[in-house]
C-alpha cells in the first residue's frame, strides 16, 4: 500500500480538482510541496493520474467524499500548526532554551503525525475503491514517476526503491 502513496495522493487531487489557492487549494495552500502543494492532495499530477486510471464517475465521487472528510479531519491540526509556528517564532526571538524549543518541535511532530495518519487512512480507502486493474496501473505509474524523479534529481532522493 505504501508503494501507491504518491499515486493515491494524486488521485485524491483528481477528484478534488483545482482549489482556490493556486495548484493546491488544500489547507497548506500554494504551489509548494506538501499538503495542498504540488506534491500532495490538490497537486498538479492529479488529473493525469485519474485519467490514466480511468476512474468511473462513482469512484470520483467516492474519492471526493474521502478527500473532503480528510480535509475536515485535518483542519484543526492545520490551525494548531499555524498557531504553533507563531509560538515557535516568538520563542526563537525570546531566546528560549533548547529544551523549550524541543518541546515546541515535539508538539509540531504530533500534529504532523496526526495529519499523516489521516492521509494514510484516506489512501487505504481509495486503494480499496480501485479495481485490480486500476491498482496494477497505479503501481506501474508510481514506479514510472519514481524512476523519473530518480533520473532527474539523482542522489538527493536516495536510491531507487522497489
Amino acid at each position: 500500500m505504501a508503494a501507491a502513496a504518491v499515486l493515491l495522493a494524486a488521485t485524491l487531487a483528481f477528484a478534488q480538482g483545482p482549489g482556490p489557492r493556486g495548484f493546491g487549494g488544500g489547507p497548506g495552500g500554494g504551489p509548494g510541496m506538501g499538503p495542498g502543494g504540488q506534491g500532495g492532495p490538490g497537486g498538479i499530477l492529479g488529473p493525469m493520474m485519474g485519467a490514466a486510471l480511468g476512474l468511473t464517475d462513482a469512484q470520483k465521487t467516492q474519492i471526493q467524499e474521502i478527500h473532503t472528510a480528510t480535509q475536515t479531519a485535518n483542519a484543526p491540526y492545520f490551525e494548531q500548526m499555524k498557531t504553533l509556528r507563531d509560538t515557535e517564532l516568538a520563542a526563537i526571538k525570546a531566546g528560549k532554551s533548547d529544551v523549550e524549543l524541543k518541546n515546541l518541535a515535539q508538539g509540531m511532530a504530533v500534529l504532523t503525525a496526526n495529519i499523516h495518519a489521516n492521509h494514510l487512512i484516506a489512501q487505504a480507502k481509495i486503494w480499496k475503491l480501485l479495481t485490480p486493474e486500476q491498482q496494477a496501473k497505479a503501481d506501474q505509474l508510481r514506479q514510472t514517476m519514481r524512476d523519473h524523479i530518480q533520473q532527474r534529481f539523482g542522489a538527493r532522493f536516495g536510491p531507487p526503491q522497489n
